[in-house]
């Protein structure tokens, strides 16, 4: 199924193969300038923060404050590639297949459960 999302809303964001909760304050970034914004200038961001930037499949972390992990999803959740402690003033490569990236605080990624790589799992987004 493919996903869709509701702008004015906030998401659980759940790894599906397990039911761990990643984040359960996740905004939307999809609009140009949301987009094009994304965490610029921000102090910071909480351990149940996240942002999902759609479309996309290329991150910067120019005029950042703050590390980020950052996993690329496609139009089915599936994770394409993930990136972790991504430090401020970097431009990553394109990911193939990427539709949307989803930024967390730099170390969220090492938290999970299971701490391994999140690539070929699912991620699904619940209205919170």
């Amino acid at each position: 199924m493919v996903l869709t999302f509701d702008k004015h809303k906030k998401y659980n964001v759940i790894l599906d193969e397990t039911g761990e909760v990643i984040a359960d304050n996740c905004s939307l970034a999809a609009s140009f300038i949301t987009r094009l914004m994304g965490l610029m200038f921000r102090p910071g961001m909480n351990d149940n923060e996240a942002l999902l930037i759609i479309p996309c499949n290329q991150v910067h972390t120019l005029n950042m404050r703050f590390a980020l992990d950052i996993v690329f999803i496609d139009r089915m959740g599936n994770v394409v590639h993930e990136e972790k402690d991504v430090s401020p003033g970097k431009f990553l490569k394109p990911v193939k297949n990427a539709w949307a990236a989803l930024e967390l605080k730099g170390g969220k990624l090492g938290t999970l459960e299971k701490k391994r790589s999140l690539a070929g799992l699912k991620i699904r987004f619940e209205a919170a």
